[in-house]
Parts: structure tokens; sequence; C-alpha cells
């Protein structure tokens, strides 16, 4: 059975079991026939119990979360990172010798026989948790400091990457099970020879073991790469993302997701593709919520079915407009601020830092120019989704919310949150129309923040994801 994966990701978020269950029920409903389960933290391990995040979910609740997804036909797929993204664990004082880099946390070392033990132990207790499964997934993706520490660095690094590979997949490919990664070290991108100013493509034939899942999340690139993976004979994944850079901390950009989705979809059609996963990055924060109708077939028209009181054009024009943000405004966000997926608080004056940094000059223009834009088209789609009330998160969804579906109502509430969020950046930079926000305006923000992330958060996770956006 060709897998139709949708990725429920617990990186720097600890969600509510019945938000859980909730997108269980509608990646089932829409079509989707596997989760991607990209845990983290947040299940108590007791291979690392150094990391274990306060919210984290006892074994038991998580193997009823399992076993109802097991009900709704839903394949588990576990993913454990083994190269980067490794942050939760690395930034730990106990495991920072399994470090690439003594400075950097976001990358296991390779070549140190321990970090391979260490993972080894990860993995069979995941599958003593999740029981039989066809797919395992050990990450690779954006591996920044991948092959820079001193031993690793006298290695071929594709080479180190495979060899890593097999080493801690040992068990899984012995009985059976199939090991995916993500394609990052398939691409010629990876390879660039600076010295020579030339892209060679790789060898990468070491890579065949493995299941190749290529992600591509921008509109304006497709999804080639993974058409030549197969013709290679390479078993080949699309991944698209209903979250990803480019959206603000409230809503998803559908400018941004429905065509790349659509792209995905047509991509998997395609001869000796193996299947597809929409994934969903919590670090950017938004409400799965607001993101499940874009698991639908037709996505355009689930999402115009989740506001029935308009005509389906109305409602899509509603959804660009609420979440429009863009790239070049996404620099100013802080849930990224360090590169990694961390979720540290950001230092005071990051942001005016940031605005003053003479490369993002250009970028600091943009943010003048479009905030207008942005808050114009904000008051358009609420005025199209009707009940709007700029002030209030309650009455966006509380009582007067209650009445509509439960997606127009986080969506307005969602809206409510994002204009006096887009005035105070707005009024860092002066664009026209912001006034300066006042320390009671800010901290009252902040705490209807953490109120609308604890519609699917845990109360600490809500209230610390508040306080970096």
């Amino acid at each position: 059975m060709q897998p139709r994966v949708f990725h429920l990701d617990f990186n720097s978020v600890a969600l509510k079991p019945d938000a859980v269950l909730g997108a269980l029920e509608s990646a089932a409903a829409t079509g989707c026939n596997a989760i991607l389960w990209e845990v983290e933290d947040k299940i108590r391990w007791v291979t690392c119990p150094e990391a274990v995040y306060p919210d984290a979910f006892p074994k038991e609740t998580f193997r009823a979360i399992l076993t109802r997804a097991a009900e709704l036909g839903l394949e588990p797929i576990p993913l454990l990172q083994t190269f980067g993204h490794a942050e939760y664990v690395l930034m730990q004082p106990a495991m920072a010798r399994l470090r690439e880099l003594p400075g950097e946390y976001d990358c296991y070392c390779s070549s140190n026989p321990e970090v391979r033990a260490f993972l080894r132990r990860w993995i069979a207790e995941y599958r003593d948790l999740f029981g039989q499964v066809r797919f395992f997934h050990l990450g690779g993706d954006e591996a920044y400091h991948f092959g820079q520490c001193p031993q690793c660095a006298a290695r071929d690094r594709l080479g180190l990457y495979a060899e890593h590979l097999l080493a801690v997949s040992e068990d899984l490919r012995r009985d059976g099970v199939k090991v995916c990664i993500w394609d990052d070290f398939s691409r010629k991108s990876m390879w660039w020879d600076e010295a020579s100013g030339d892209a060679a493509a790789p060898d990468i034939s070491p890579l065949r073991p493995f299941v190749l899942w290529n992600w591509v999340y921008s509109p304006d690139e497709d999804f080639s790469h993974a058409a030549e993976l197969a013709a290679a004979g390479f078993e080949t994944v699309v991944a698209g993302s209903v979250s990803s850079y480019g959206d603000d901390p409230f809503l998803p950009d559908w400018t941004q997701h429905l065509p790349n989705i659509a792209a995905m979809r047509q991509a998997a059609e395609a001869p000796g593709l193996a299947g597809w996963c929409i994934t969903s990055w919590s670090i950017r924060y938004g409400l799965k919520r607001l993101q499940l109708p874009m698991l639908a077939a037709d996505p355009e028209a689930a999402l115009a079915a989740a506001l029935p009181g308009l005509a389906p054009d109305a409602a899509l024009r509603a959804l660009r407009l609420a979440g429009a943000f863009g790239k070049r405004l996404a620099v100013f966000l802080a849930q990224h601020w360090t590169r990694y997926k961390d979720s540290r608080l950001p230092p005071p004056g990051w942001l005016a830092g940031r605005l003053a940094d003479p490369d993002l000059a250009d970028n600091v223009r943009a943010l003048r120019t479009r905030i207008p834009e942005l808050l114009a088209g904000l008051d358009e789609a609420a005025t199209l989704v009707g009940g709007f009330r700029t002030a209030a998160f309650p009455e966006a969804a509380g009582s007067s919310g209650a009445e509509r579906p439960s997606f127009a109502s986080r969506l307005l509430a969602a809206i409510a949150l994002k204009r006096p969020f887009l005035q105070a950046l707005g009024a860092a930079v002066g664009a026209t129309g912001c006034p300066t926000p006042s320390p009671d305006d800010l901290a009252a923000l902040r705490d209807r923040t953490a109120a609308f992330y604890g519609l699917e958060m845990t109360p600490t996770t809500a209230a610390r994801a508040a306080a970096i956006v």
C-alpha cells in the first residue's frame, strides 16, 4: 500500500491529547493512511531522560493514541532524527559530548561510536513503543554542521553519511523495516564546490538502501528531483507542507501552501513514486485545526466548505488575505531566532538588533511597506468571515464564536491576534498607521496569544510560545 502520510511534529510544542486525536480523525477522513510521528522529547523516554519535556506523554497515554490511530486505519511511521535537528538532546549539558562541534548543539558527531550506540538503543525503545512497523524514518535533513569536526572532516562526507545511517539502522534493516531519510544529501546543492564554483552531481549510490523523501515547500519549486531519483531506481516519496518557513505565528500562508500541495499530489502520480507526505512543522506555532482542511484531495473545496457562509471564491480570498505574510518578513520572527529548533527565548533587544542589521535593510523596507497592506487585508478577511472584533480574543474564540464552525471561530481568533501583532511590528519600523503599543498592551497580547495556543497546546508550551512570539 502506497503511503499517504500526514506529519505530526512535536518539535517545540506539546499538544493536548484531544488536539492530537482531532488531527488523526481529520487525517483519516481526508484519505491519509499513515502518520509520520516526529515525537522528539514529548514521550517519557528511558534512553534519554535528560531531554524529556515537562509535559511529555507517559508511554501508556501515547500507546492509547497509537491504538486510536490504528482504529482509524493510520499506519505509524516513527521519526527519530539521527544527524541534525537534535537540539532537544544536544542542548542538555549531560549530552554535549555527542555534539559534532563543541559550540553547536544541532548535530550529532557521526564519527563518535557512542552516538551510534546511543541511537540504536533509542531506536529499540521506539520500536518497543510503536510495535511492528513497515517504515522507520531517521531524519537527516538540515544537518548544518555534519562532517565538520576534525575526525569527520577527514572523511568523504557522503560515505560517512551512508556509513552512519547503515550503522544505526542495522537492526531495522535486518528485520525488514524500510528505512527512510529526507533527501537533502542526494541534492547537488549539498555538494557545492565553492573553490571551483561548480556543483558536480554526486554519486549517491551509497543511499540506495534507503527510501528518500524529497521535500519541497515553495510554490516556486517543483518536484523534478523526486522524478530524477525515481528514474535512477531510488524508492522515493514526495513531501509538501501545510506549515513552513514564511508563515506568521498564527495562520498558515494558504497562498504558499495550496499550490505546493497541488504540485506534490500531481508529482506523486508519476510512475515510480512511492507515496506522498504532507508535513506540518510545529515551530511555526499555528493551530493544526487551521491546517487540516489542506489534507483533503481538493483542499480548496475543503477550505471553502469550512467557511459555509461564504461563496467559495470569497472564502478562499478571505483565507489568502488572512494568512498572507512572506519570507522577507519572516526573518523578524523569533520562534526560529537561533536557526535551530530549540524554543529558546530570544535575548532582550534581539528584534532591535535585527532591524538595525545592515544586511536586512531591504527586509526592513519591505516590512515598512508591507504591513499596512497586510492590515488592510486582515480587515477585509474579517469582514468577509464576519463577527470580527479587533480588540478581543474572547469575542473571536468564545461565546460569539461558539455558534460558528470551529474552523471559522479559530480563524477569527487568529486574525484578532495577528492584527495587533503586525501593528506592534509596524510601530518598530515606523509603518503608517501603527501606533506604538504600551507595555500593558503587549502584555495583554501575550496573554491572549497564550490562550489561543492553549486551544491545542499544553499550558507550559502555550505560555512559552507566546513569550517567544
